[in-house]
């Protein structure tokens, strides 16, 4: 018979793929035992499966006999969710929640661990194998139960001394085989711990702390730990990203918002708006201290004339734009008749962004028409078209209607990207409340992604 003691080692084992030969001669036991009991344990297992399947099958035929969602209704829920990432959020809360008594296991384990691992240098090199079998006893106890960031460190350099000072794990095939175990087990904990801390925190300090913490893991080539160090990098990126938009956008200097008015307007001395960029650019270069990344007196002023195109594209209901002519030719004056292209779009954005569709979609057409190797007015065409369809929906998922007007507008909005032929993952319908992700209308179709188009 296979001591109880044995079967999670063995199952462990197993599941890592270790030979049955291998597991019977390391831990003396006949490999026919060996094969019975995981051949017993396969066929509990898929019973097990099974049973699962039919909860799953009478929870959906459960689900069936509700009142079934209109589209725009299961779009609204989908875009409720997007807006504050709120499904994701649970999901996450709910993997990571532990019971008192997972807990209480969690205390004495770690209690036990910090027993074994004392004292360890002083130990004989026998004395140092068996603590280490002992200590990933006492892990395997809470295999499953999620632990802190501080407890998985604290786990994993524990293994990392045995590691170092137990020559015998390296090896032996069972001690080496166990060790990969635990590590794995310690590392995924680790990482499922600070992807929860990623996915509530927007403070660059405390991302760029988590990733010190995973940067021992990715040196290992250790997949899980790489992906949410991915996934942390991809979102300070984001935040960077964002906060240097809204720098741009709103960290604007009174003279330089002047212009932008002036601008919009279509009053604007621009002899005048040309020296006052020239005069805070050079001020800036005097003031700020000189490194290998300070910006010369002509990017700076080339940053100053961004940010006026970017506020007029991006604020477009605070600087609506008069007479689109004539606010080209200003801002073409401002440029120093360069860019016109440029000077000619960020118009067109501030037309259609405050509403005016039908001017925008002229003025985009005309200027394709004269320019037609010009791809960017073919883009900026579609790209009207994109908001428009975004606007749409997002107005419709923020009022009431009845099911009649429903059902319309989903008749309307199947028509309108049926004769565009613009993608669902490219047209975007609003922003996460954190600023960080765009919402697609492919992110709240009614359909499952593999019906959509």
């Amino acid at each position: 018979m296979i001591d109880l003691k044995l079967k999670e080692d063995i199952l462990d084992l197993y599941d890592e793929g270790v030979e049955i030969e291998l597991l019977a001669d390391e831990l003396r036991v006949p490999a026919s035992e060996i094969e019975n009991f995981i051949k017993e344990y396969k066929e509990e297992k898929e019973q097990s499966d099974v049973k699962k399947q039919e909860k799953i099958h009478t929870h959906k035929t459960e689900k069936t006999h509700k009142k079934p969602q209109s589209k725009l209704e299961i779009m609204r829920e989908k875009y409720a969710n997007m807006l504050s990432r709120k499904v994701a959020q649970e999901a996450k809360n709910e993997t990571r929640s532990i019971t008192p008594e997972e807990k209480a296991l969690l205390d004495e384990t770690f209690a036990e661990f910090r027993k074994i691992s004392k004292n360890m240098h002083n130990l004989s090199q026998s004395e140092k194998y068996a603590a280490f079998f002992d200590f990933t006893k006492s892990a395997k106890k809470i295999k499953g139960i999620p632990t802190s960031i501080a407890q998985s460190e604290e786990a994993l350099d524990i293994l990392e001394t045995f590691l170092a000072e137990c020559h015998k794990i390296e090896v032996n095939d069972s001690a080496k085989n166990n060790y990969r175990i635990i590590r794995s087990m310690f590392v995924t904990n680790l990482c499922e711990a600070i992807d929860e801390k990623v996915s509530a925190t927007n403070d660059i300090d405390e991302l760029k702390k988590y990733s010190k913490i995973l940067l021992k893991y990715t040196e290992h080539i250790d997949f899980v730990a790489s992906g949410v160090q991915f996934k942390l990098n991809q979102k300070q990126h984001d935040l960077l990203r964002t906060e240097a938009m809204k720098k741009i956008r709103y960290d604007v200097p009174e003279e330089v918002r002047q212009i932008i008015v002036g601008i919009a307007d279509g009053n604007l001395d621009t002899e005048n708006a040309i020296n006052t960029i020239n005069r805070i650019a050079k001020e800036r270069v005097e003031k700020l201290p000189k490194t290998r990344f300070s910006l010369t007196e002509e990017q700076q002023k080339n940053q100053l004339l961004l940010q006026v195109r970017t506020v007029l594209s991006e604020r477009a209901n605070e600087f609506k734009v008069e007479d689109p002519l004539k606010s080209i030719e200003l801002l073409t004056e401002l440029t120093e008749h360069y860019d016109y292209d440029k000077n000619v779009l960020t118009i067109i954005r501030n037309l259609y962004k405050s509403g005016r569709i039908d001017v925008a979609k002229q003025i985009a057409g005309d200027f394709r028409k004269r320019k037609t190797e010009n791809i960017e007015y073919r883009n900026v065409e579609k790209e009207i078209t994109k908001f428009e369809i975004g606007s749409m929906v997002q107005n419709m998922i923020n009022t009431l209607h009845s099911k009649e007007e429903e059902e319309a507008f989903i008749s309307v909005l199947g028509k309108k990207l049926e004769s565009s032929k613009i993608p669902l993952t490219a047209i975007p319908v609003g922003t996460t409340e954190d600023s960080l992700k765009t919402i697609l209308l492919s992110d709240i179709w009614f359909e499952s992604p593999k019906k959509q188009k």
